[in-house]
């Protein structure tokens, strides 16, 4: 049995999902920017 440690969880769970909303929010501003231009 592994220990479990909550708050780490949450961490990478935080992580990850601001991780993937940084990668949309970036392609979102590319694509503001090639409509913009």
């Amino acid at each position: 049995m592994k220990p479990r440690f909550p708050m780490m969880e949450i961490l990478a769970a935080t992580l990850y999902r601001a991780k993937r909303i940084m990668v949309i929010f970036k392609q979102d501003l590319s694509g503001l920017k090639i409509t913009m231009i």
